[in-house]
């Protein structure tokens, strides 16, 4: 049988540019289907922005 890294290299080579590039910039989040022995996995990575806290004035400094 094939090792489990393997499934997922072919998921990402299966996808295409556009689909890439979707989920790079937030637009669709990136479906992969792996399988896993006698399983079906499917995998959906979505991307989140993470927004640096605004810098709060100490106050009394």
């Amino acid at each position: 049988g094939q090792r489990p890294e393997q499934s997922v290299m072919q998921a990402l080579e299966s996808l295409n540019d556009s689909q890439v590039n979707d989920f790079l910039s937030g637009i669709a989040p990136l479906n992969l289907t792996m399988r896993l022995g006698d399983q079906m996995m499917l995998i959906q990575l979505q991307l989140s922005t993470v927004t640096p806290p605004a810098p709060t004035a100490q106050p009394g400094s």
